[in-house]
């Protein structure tokens, strides 16, 4: 089980407004601002460590959902871009960060932390339930899914309507070689099986599920061919008939791909998801095509992705947020075969 890395970058990124988004090598970078992106997952990671007993996490909680609070229009969506003096800087967020948006206050609604959190979460829920079937992205449409799957029974026929969207989305483009939802691979990529695999378990639709274990199986594969994992680089992508791009590498993609393999363990229990999570998981430690850390000891930071040469030495929130949901996330799985065996 992975030791939970110590927490005073997430305490350091973090003032009364949210989490800033960006980092100067360690330092917050103020000029950068907030993102309802990445206060959406710190949400998350909060209530997960509160679960655990970490001093300050509630606090901490309650200042990330307040962002959200702040940044949701009174149409239901949510502005994303935030700068230091709380102004907003967009018109509308983009899809991804409402999807976000939508996973986080789900999650947070379901926990039961605490009611008074809970009865805010599912108030913003209910202003932004009307813009979720609007949704296009397929990222975004699974960022809801995996919110919505937190809801259980109360919410299934809007998580069939997005299941089967992102399905249909697969059958248009899979075969032949490319079991893919697009004809191209890019950031988050491990969300749109994972997604699918939390439809299966919610719906029990056998569909969904042979979609999201063979679009794993496909990505996967490839990801760690060469025995480390080399993620997609932001560089060019991965586009159907071309190779990768290997650089820049960036940590929220291991962490869609730890979290769909637990996902898929969970469902199938077969030992590989869990042993390819854990590879993965390693791509932050040093097992990775550079042969290098991706955490900072010192300052409890990760660092911002591997580009060529090294490390992206800057520590900005998605980052961090990223290593700490994957640390979470192995723990708790680890937590739990530990339960079944008594």
């Amino acid at each position: 089980m992975p030791t939970l890395p110590k927490l005073d970058h997430l305490y350091r990124l973090t003032d009364s407004t949210g989490i800033i988004q960006h980092a100067k090598y360690h330092l917050p970078d103020f000029r950068t601002g907030y993102t309802t992106d990445d206060n959406a997952r710190a949400l998350t990671c909060a209530l997960k460590l509160s679960e655990l007993g970490q001093p300050q996490a509630s606090a901490l909680a309650e200042t990330y959902l307040s962002f959200l609070v702040y940044t949701q229009r009174q149409d239901g969506w949510w502005h994303n871009f935030v700068d230091y003096s709380r102004r907003f800087l967009d018109g509308r967020g983009s899809e991804d960060s409402f999807g976000r948006a939508i996973e986080a206050i789900c999650f947070t609604a379901q926990k039961k932390y605490d009611h008074q959190l809970e009865q805010v979460a599912l108030e913003l829920f209910r202003r932004a339930k009307g813009k979720i079937p609007t949704l296009s992205s397929p990222r975004a449409v699974a960022f809801a899914i995996l919110g919505l799957s937190h809801l259980g029974k109360g919410e299934l026929p809007l998580l069939r309507q997005l299941a089967d969207k992102l399905a249909s989305l697969y059958r248009k483009v899979a075969g032949k070689g490319w079991y893919w939802f697009e004809e191209y691979v890019t950031y988050c990529n491990a969300v749109l099986p994972q997604a699918m695999l939390a439809a299966y378990k919610v719906l029990g639709k056998k569909g969904y599920l042979h979609i999201g274990l063979e679009s794993l199986s496909f990505l996967s594969d490839r990801l760690l061919s060469s025995g480390v994992l080399n993620l997609v680089g932001n560089q060019g992508w991965w586009i159907k008939g071309r190779e990768p791009a290997l650089f820049d590498q960036q940590p929220i993609d291991a962490t869609h791909l730890i979290s769909a393999h637990l996902e898929a363990y969970q469902i199938t229990g077969k030992r590989e998801h869990y042993l390819r999570a854990c590879k993965c998981y390693a791509w932050f430690e040093d097992e990775n095509i550079l042969g290098l850390s991706l955490i900072d000891p010192v300052s409890g930071g990760c660092f911002d992705g591997l580009t060529p040469e090294n490390v992206n030495k800057n520590q900005g929130a998605e980052s961090l947020l990223a290593f700490l949901e994957a640390n979470l996330a192995l723990s708790e799985s680890e937590a739990k075969k530990q339960e079944a065996t008594g």
